[in-house]
């Protein structure tokens, strides 16, 4: 879809989700030498400028699946996350991620993103140059997760759910 490698960041440009702190990490990381771009898919309080910053604003789901395939790689370097689904989505379509060493992504892809301790831009940085200068890294984590976004099916939720609701059942008698 873009003519230059990027990394790709989607969702809501808010305090959570540390645009202020993936804006820091992107200004050291092209000062290191990373030569590609950031395409920022979503909108907010906090929107990332900067050499290199393509802002998409929203784009339909055709346009953003088309993003995630072309992605050298997803980041996600929140404070806090939910469930985590951009990670999911673009592992479905074979991207890898840099992620927040969070719970949730712990649980979701556990060897399978990089992981990077929350509000740190200098190892941001650092695993931004790695996964865009390394291919055959970006192609293990994207096919670990895939692997493990395979694994999370709505049908096994709903056996996980009803085996903790009777399990909380009996042990209410």
């Amino acid at each position: 879809m873009r003519d230059r490698p990027f990394l790709l960041w989607v969702g809501a440009l808010e305090p959570r989700k540390a645009p202020d702190v993936l804006a820091r990490a992107w200004a050291l990381a092209r000062a290191g030498g990373l030569d590609a771009d950031l395409v920022v898919v979503g909108e907010g309080r906090r929107p990332i400028r900067g050499p290199g910053v393509v802002a998409l604003g929203r784009v339909d789901d055709r346009t953003l699946a088309g993003l995630y395939r072309d992605a050298l790689a997803l980041v996600a370097p929140s404070w806090l996350e939910g469930f985590g689904f951009p990670p999911l989505e673009a592992a479905l379509l074979g991207t890898p991620s840099v992620l927040s060493d969070l719970a949730v992504h712990r649980e979701t892809l556990p060897d399978a993103a990089l992981h990077v301790a929350p509000g740190d831009p200098r190892a941001l940085a650092d695993a931004l140059v790695r996964i865009a200068a390394d291919a055959a890294l970006r192609e293990d984590l994207a096919a670990r997760a895939r692997a493990a976004a395979d694994r999370l099916t709505w049908e096994a939720a709903a056996r996980a759910t009803r085996a903790a609701l009777a399990d909380a059942a009996g042990a209410s008698r």
